[in-house]
């Protein structure tokens, strides 16, 4: 550190005393007071404005401030309800996937001559009670969306099991467009790359 650097650390001692709390406090509320009165009259007039014959943007202060309540009053409602929503999707893909790689070492155990695709589409036969024609679609969805996107590869048990937890979900609640969190991700943490 140069002497410079360390002349400006040193506080001379006939300097002022230090304000107190109280003074910083009631400062810091009056310059908080000043700058919101400065910001109301350089923004530019709202709808919801009210013109009167002596002057051109009114708005009264407690309409101003139900406005500024009723929108705190559907942020937050909004801010749980995605909050819950996360959980509630982070919460499906981990039961699921831990349901489908239980059901997996079972059907694996119960048929040891099946394996790759074979394996797959018999896993989902089962779990979901449908025909091997309607597997085979579900299979060949499952690779499109997991396996030939970014970087083709052959398809995975984790791939089966992410198309199959996500769509399940998205049908499960068609109002949501998407899902909030990273289900694939979720999925991932469970189901190792090699099954």
């Amino acid at each position: 550190m140069s002497t410079r650097d360390s002349s400006l650390n040193q506080v001379p001692a006939d300097s002022e005393p230090k304000p107190s709390a109280d003074e910083l406090d009631q400062s810091l509320s009056a310059l908080l007071a000043s700058s919101q009165e400065s910001e109301r009259h350089q923004t530019s007039p709202s709808a919801e404005s009210v013109v009167k014959p002596g002057g051109l943007d009114y708005s009264p202060p407690a309409e101003a401030a139900a406005s500024e309540r009723v929108s705190v009053q559907w942020l937050l409602p909004r801010f749980a309800m995605e909050y819950v929503a996360a959980w509630r999707e982070w919460r499906v893909a981990k039961q699921a996937g831990q349901a489908a790689l239980d059901f997996y070492q079972t059907l694996r155990a119960k048929r040891p001559d099946l394996a790759g695709k074979a394996l797959y589409e018999a896993f989902v036969c089962e779990r979901n009670r449908i025909e091997a024609s309607a597997s085979r679609t579900i299979l060949r969805h499952a690779e499109e969306s997991f396996a030939a996107w970014p970087n083709e590869r052959d398809l995975v048990f984790r791939d089966v099991v992410q198309y199959l937890v996500i769509s399940e979900y998205l049908m499960s609640h068609p109002k949501r467009v998407g899902t909030t969190i990273n289900m694939s991700r979720v999925i991932s943490r469970l189901i190792p790359m090699d099954l």
